[in-house]
């Protein structure tokens, strides 16, 4: 019987298997009583009774309606089909970042793993009910990873190198046209590029590392500019650089400094510690529902053991790399910050500004699953590991 557990473990399905478990399990379970929320009611009604879903995005984010429009064509205001399609773009964006961080990293599957099935269960995040909006914007998420992974694979050469890139290409055209979430992620790109580089001992690094970027360097600073001269027409969220720079003193300086420590907490590290304290617990005590959330808790637990136990991967030592990691999660947690931190929108638990922290859910699953994954014991991760996704599903 064990012999069996671990050969269905290490079956190559067998994780995208078990994300789409844990995704339907943490997402699906009340889904046929979810309706649709705050501006999902508005763009139904642009697109059912004025026919043209691109007036709702005039003046915010106009691309963004060339993403919408083909799926509310497909989907309508079904909502069974909305809660099943944010379902599985969350499991795809999860499984995304499990393709790339093994890209990036080959012989760290563990990192891969454990980092991909935090990011189903991200308890920073708490607007998922709103399927339409978050649906699609974890849709691009992914389309934005892919394009990274297709970067790095572009960077080994061979027949498809140049389908690799313009694809690459495409899907981050898509990211920094539509949606300011993952702007100023794109910095990550040149990391990952530098990181391959630099490992693969290549020769006149800098003019190799130029030629590589030059691609993607024709994009972004276009982009840049596009973005600051159209921001009024981009977003609805206001902002001036050479304002805030010059207005710039010591105390401001200070306080700002304060929020970005607290910010970069409350995304990393103290977004699980919260987790295990769900203030909705205190104000809204049912006991039913607790025993129903502890009883499914546990068997997660124990599905994750067993399946975390019996893979090869885990009884591997997985401690190096140790620098590389912290320093591309740590950039990644900064980058993603970027967008909020100079519109002076306020990334808190409150689930109505939790969906600033989407963008953080690379860097800060990342360095979190580095964390467990510092000691020799494989037991203990797997034993963490288990827990903290039963409690992102409890949440």
């Amino acid at each position: 019987m064990k012999g069996r557990i671990k050969v269905i473990a290490q079956n190559k399905f067998a994780f995208p298997a078990f994300l789409l478990f844990i995704s339907i399990l943490s997402y699906g379970m009340l889904s046929p009583w979810m309706k649709f929320f705050h501006d999902e009611y508005s763009i139904l009604w642009f697109h059912h009774r004025a026919n043209d879903v691109t007036l709702f995005f005039e003046g915010n984010r106009p691309f963004l309606a060339y993403i919408y429009a083909p799926l509310l064509e497909i989907l309508g205001s079904n909502s069974y089909l909305w809660s099943l399609f944010s379902i599985l773009s969350q499991w795809f964006h999860a499984l995304c970042l499990f393709w790339l961080v093994k890209e990036i990293w080959p012989n760290n599957d563990p990192l891969a793993i454990i980092a991909s099935m935090l990011c189903i269960v991200y308890p920073a995040f708490q607007a998922q009910f709103a399927s339409i909006m978050f649906g699609i914007l974890f849709f691009l998420f992914s389309l934005f990873l892919l394009s990274l992974l297709f970067s790095l694979k572009a960077l080994k050469g061979g027949e498809n190198q140049t389908f690799l890139i313009i694809t690459s290409l495409f899907f981050s055209f898509i990211n920094l046209s539509t949606t300011e979430y993952f702007f100023t992620l794109e910095i990550l790109r040149y990391i990952i590029i530098w990181l391959y580089l630099n490992k693969n001992q290549i020769q006149d690094l800098y003019k190799v590392f130029l030629r590589k970027s030059l691609p993607y360097l024709m994009l972004y600073p276009p982009m840049i500019g596009w973005r600051f001269f159209q921001q009024s027409v981009e977003t609805t969220y206001n902002f001036n650089i050479g304002n805030q720079l010059s207005s710039i003193s010591l105390p401001k300086f200070l306080n700002f400094s304060i929020d970005l420590i607290v910010d970069l907490w409350n995304v990393s590290i103290g977004a699980w510690i919260y987790a295990l304290f769900p203030r909705h617990l205190l104000t809204d005590q049912s006991t039913m529902a607790l025993i129903i959330t502890l009883f499914f808790c546990s068997i997660v637990a124990l599905l994750c053991f067993f399946y975390l136990r019996n893979l090869k991967s885990f009884e591997e030592n997985t401690r190096g790399n140790n620098l590389f990691i912290f320093i591309f999660s740590l950039t990644a947690i900064i980058a993603a910050g970027i967008p909020f931190w100079i519109a002076k929108l306020p990334i808190g638990e409150h689930y109505a500004f939790s969906r600033w922290t989407i963008p953080f859910m690379l860097g800060a699953n990342i360095l979190i699953a580095r964390l467990i994954l510092l000691g020799n014991k494989s037991l203990f991760a797997v034993l963490l590991t288990s827990f903290m996704i039963a409690v992102g599903v409890g949440n």
